[in-house]
């Protein structure tokens, strides 16, 4: 109303603008037609000039006119315009404003009619006083001047009628305007007191409102309140979720509240707790579809989806629908939407902010109880899990049985499952038999026929999940099973170990028709472990077992087992009045391939007759080792002795299969003693003993044979014992004493050199030969210091002889397979040179062909290092060994002998003679000098003179004498040509 006025006045305003600014207009057009008459008389310039300040107003609002009437308005035109007419510069907007708004409506609209009817009148003035005045006229001045006052006075005339009509035009828009006024004052008035009287119900409402809202608003603090100590009564969240719509629904204007989560397979709310009236209305919700518009049946899913509250006033709820407004307000728990809080209200626009906010805080509220039960039931979870898994630990730790740890296993993954059948399987040490499979829950036997997912998890080292076992690949008996236990899915992951390796793999099966992967990864990675520990126990477990009863180089029962065995095989014997074999086997000169080629390529002998004897036995034979060489061989099905002698024949062939050793074939052999239950022992040790004596026999009666045990054999077993107690004191007191058998030029006569015989003088039995100590000495590893005791004196009696004149020789030193192989070999022989001050040129090293045969390029390496030292090298016993003459041919030898069982014969044996020869032949053609042993006859060294040999010893010069009395022969020699002749003081020894 007050608008109304306002412009009514100012309307009235420009009315009275107008008015004055008309006045101007008819003062100025009458004033100058006044002064331009004047002028036609006087023609005076001041009357002239009079004129044109009068004309100004007319002409000015002409231009303003004209200005508001160009399209677009020159508004700035329009204004300069207005202020040349007179017109004050405060009215010129309202003016300006009248013309554009109202120019075209009644009153207005026929004012500026008759101003433009007046604008022709200026333009007439104007003309007439361009024809009067002289600057304008283009020729002299106009002699109508009558004529031009005579339409001056007619133009006044008519101006006044004019100015009167334009006048009244305004005053009647004047007239108007007043009445649009009053009636807007009385409208006004009555719209103002209808308004005060709406404004005051609404605020009288809106009181109301304020108070309903502030009451609501206080339950709803108070809803947080309780909801807040929810946490402190609640203990699960089935009582959380009825409590908190318990508080929902005592607020007044919420008629229902509801929890709800999602089924994730049907896409569908669940809703698990609810409080209030028409409860129906949620199976409605629960199984209504998801509209594509926003909608009461929508908001729930949004919520659950977006994580954010989604509210429904009711705006386009249909009438037919129970509740006008609602809305959902997102549960977390640990950062993750795990269900809705939905209300209900029947009014409308129920959900205002301050309600919304407070919904929100109490969502939080409910929020963080659902959190704290989270972190309490995870709580109870990982200490559930702790102590299961502490219980299985304890389970490995006490060595229980792998079965019961796998079905304790299988029932905490079970029960951490929602339904799932648990399946274990454990490989075995190789990898590929299964050790164990077990799935307790599951039908009999179903555990041995599942392999399929778990073998492809072990396979691929990855888990495997099927999610339909009928379109998997089973074989029949399997898919049998499958269907039998009504299982459609299954998840599999590899059992790894400590070290990556693959032991195993852990399965759970489902009968449910979904996704079977329902452990999570924390709990699948305990699982495993806890399997994999077990596992690996147990491979340890079988793994000290195996080694406390096998021998772990060559994976044969131990010394240990067959003792287990023995006794119980005797116990079966006496039973039924059978018989029990022992067979003790020991490998012949083992220690020299050890010593020569290395405990490495020892091992790798000892594996490969271990396996050659495997190949010969029978699977109820048990055959073990008990010690580093030796082997024990129990027999229990046989009828007699002989069938003993058959087997340890077999032994024996296998013992001498050709061996491979870093790419060299070597060959061994071995010697068996047999002992027999009852005759031979009633108990274990006297068997193993009495085999080990026959054993030994073997070796003593040549090796590579097999002998059975007797009453005899034990007397000498007694007095090698003792005999090899009495060889270490010897070596100890040093009873060894070395004698000299010379060796002598056959062309000259002369003796040329010398072989140096150990002998023992023993303290009761008196002078013993090699042959009776020699043989044990290597046994027990005693040769070395003997060979030392013998290097020693040797070199002591030669630079003796050497400082006293004698004419030089050299001395041949015998060396065995184990002082050749000695790494100490060269070191001792350097510190004996240096403690006698020996000249290395008075030695000689003597070694059988199959010495340096053991290992040829060794050989050769330290028969080059011998050499440089000045040490010439002999081949003993030629031809009775390998007598391989491409290895002879590359080795650094001086000289070979011809062993004696070749002489011996020589003057009655052609194929000796032939023999002899042969070897000599080659000898000489090899740059090689050639001795002849065992020479004993005059007939023999005669030949041997023929067939062009080079040296000869034996009786028939002389045997082996003591240093003092060689050192006769050697003095004599000096002095006097000695004769070759049979039967002399010499040749008698």
């Amino acid at each position: 109303m007050l608008v109304a006025a306002v412009i009514s006045l100012e309307l009235l305003s420009t009315i009275r603008a107008y008015v004055g600014g008309e006045g101007l207009y008819s003062k100025g057009q009458k004033n100058a037609t006044y002064y331009l008459a004047q002028y036609s008389v006087s023609h005076s310039e001041e009357d002239f000039q009079q004129y044109l300040t009068a004309i100004a107003f007319p002409l000015g609002d002409r231009r303003a006119r004209l200005a508001l009437q160009r399209s677009p308005v020159d508004v700035q035109a329009a204004r300069e315009g207005f202020l040349a007419g007179g017109n004050d510069s405060a009215d010129i907007a309202s003016i300006i404003v009248l013309f554009r708004l109202f120019g075209h409506v009644g009153p207005v609209r026929q004012a500026i009619v008759i101003w433009t009817e007046g604008d022709g009148y200026t333009q007439r003035i104007c003309a007439l006083a361009a024809r009067m005045h002289p600057a304008s006229q283009t020729g002299g001045r106009s002699d109508d001047e009558a004529a031009i006052r005579s339409e001056l006075n007619l133009i006044n005339r008519e101006l006044t009628p004019l100015a009167a009509r334009f006048s009244s035009t305004l005053g009647e828009a004047a007239r108007m305007t007043r009445s649009i006024l009053v009636l807007a004052l009385a409208l006004g008035s009555i719209l103002t007191g209808l308004l005060c009287i709406r404004v005051t119900r609404a605020r009288v409402s809106e009181r109301d409102v304020k108070e309903r809202g502030l009451a609501r608003l206080t339950e709803l603090y108070a809803a947080l309140s309780r909801t807040s100590q929810l946490i402190l009564r609640v203990s699960d969240r089935g009582q959380l979720f009825d409590e908190l719509c318990r508080i929902c629904v005592g607020t007044s204007g919420l008629s229902l509240a509801a929890v709800g989560l999602l089924d994730r397979n049907s896409s569908r709310i669940e809703f698990i707790a609810s409080h209030g009236v028409h409860q129906r209305h949620l199976q409605t919700l629960a199984t209504a579809a998801a509209p594509s518009t926003l909608s009461e049946f929508e908001s729930p899913y949004l919520a659950l989806r977006e994580g954010r509250a989604q509210v429904f006033n009711g705006v386009r709820a249909p009438a037919e629908s129970i509740f006008r407004a609602s809305a959902s307000f997102p549960l977390r728990c640990q950062n993750e939407v795990v269900g809705v809080l939905c209300v209900f209200s029947q009014e409308e626009q129920f959900f205002q902010k301050d309600i919304i906010d407070l919904m929100e805080q109490l969502a939080m509220e409910a929020s963080f109880a659902l959190e704290s039960l989270q972190r309490e039931a995870d709580r109870r979870y990982q200490a559930t899990i702790l102590a299961d898994q502490n219980r299985i630990l304890n389970q490995v730790a006490s060595g229980a049985d792998l079965t019961v740890i796998f079905t304790t296993l299988a029932q905490f993954v079970e029960a951490q499952s929602d339904g799932g059948f648990c399946s274990l399987v454990a490989l075995d040490q190789k990898g590929t038999p299964y050790l164990l499979g077990l799935a307790p829950s599951l039908p009999e036997g179903l555990e041995r026929e599942i392999s399929g997912p778990c073998t492809e998890a072990i396979c691929s080292r990855s888990p495997v999940v099927v999610e339909d076992l009928a379109a998997y690949p089973l074989e029949a008996p399997l898919r049998d099973f499958v269907r039998q236990a009504g299982l459609h899915s299954v998840s599999a992951w590899p059992i790894l170990g400590s070290k990556g390796q693959v032991l195993g793999a852990l399965a759970l099966y489902s009968r449910r028709r979904d996704n079977p992967h329902r452990l999570n990864a924390h709990l699948v990675g305990i699982c495993t472990d806890l399997a994999g520990i077990a596992i690996e126990s147990r491979w340890a477990a079988d793994r000290i077992q195996h080694l406390a009863h096998h021998d772990d180089l060559t994976g044969l029962p131990n010394r240990l087992l067959f003792n287990y065995h023995l006794p119980r095989a005797l116990a079966r014997a006496q039973r039924v009045g059978g018989a029990v074999g022992v067979l003790f086997l020991d490998l012949d000169r083992f220690k020299v391939i050890n010593d020569t080629l290395g405990h490495g390529a020892g091992d790798d002998v000892l594996c490969q007759v271990s396996k050659h004897l495997l190949e010969c036995l029978r699977e109820t034979d048990t055959l073990a080792r008990v010690g580093g060489d030796e082997f024990t061989l129990l027999v229990e099905q046989f009828d007699t002795p002989q069938d003993l002698g058959d087997i340890a024949q077999k032994l024996l062939a296998a013992t001498a299969r050709t061996l491979a050793i870093n790419g060299q074939e070597y060959h061994l052999s071995g010697s068996i003693g047999i002992a027999i239950y009852p005759k031979d022992g009633v108990d274990s040790a006297s068997l193993l003993k009495n085999a080990d004596i026959a054993m030994y026999r073997a070796k003593s009666s040549g090796r590579n044979n097999y002998q059975f045990y007797s009453s005899d054999i034990n007397i000498h077993s007694v007095e090698r014992l003792s005999l090899e107690n009495q060889l270490r004191h010897a070596v100890a007191r040093r009873e060894f004493e070395v004698h000299y058998q010379p060796k002598v030029n056959i062309q000259t006569g002369r003796i040329s050199g010398a072989e140096a015989l150990v002998r023992w003088r023993h303290p009761q039995r008196g002078l013993l030969l090699p042959g009776e100590f020699i043989f044990v000495a290597e046994e027990v590893g005693l040769i070395g210091s003997i060979g030392r005791l013998v290097l020693d004196t040797v070199c002591a009696d030669a630079k003796r002889w050497r400082d006293e004149g004698l004419a030089p020789i050299r001395i041949a030193i015998n060396l065995s397979a184990q002082q050749f192989a000695d790494s100490r070999l060269l070191e001792d022989l350097d510190s004996v040179l240096r403690e006698t001050g020996c000249d290395p040129h008075a030695l000689e090293f003597e070694i059988t062909e199959s010495v340096v045969m053991t290992s040829p390029d060794k050989a050769l390496l330290l028969l080059e290092q011998i050499k440089e030292h000045g040490i010439t090298v002999a081949i003993d016993d030629f031809g009775t060994g390998h007598s391989s003459l491409a290895y002879l041919k590359r080795f650094p030898v001086d000289s070979v002998k011809i062993d004696y069982t070749f002489i011996r014969d020589i003057a009655v044996d052609p194929n000796d003679l032939a023999i002899t020869k042969a070897i000599i032949a080659l000898g000489h053609s090899m740059g090689l000098k050639v001795v002849a042993e065992g020479v004993e006859s005059a007939t023999q060294l005669e030949i041997l003179r023929r067939v062009r040999c080079d040296e000869f010893q034996g009786f028939l010069f002389s045997g082996a004498v003591p240093a003092a009395e060689f050192e006769q022969v050697l003095t004599a020699e000096d002095s006097a040509q000695p004769k070759v002749r049979k039967g002399s003081v010499l040749a008698t020894y």
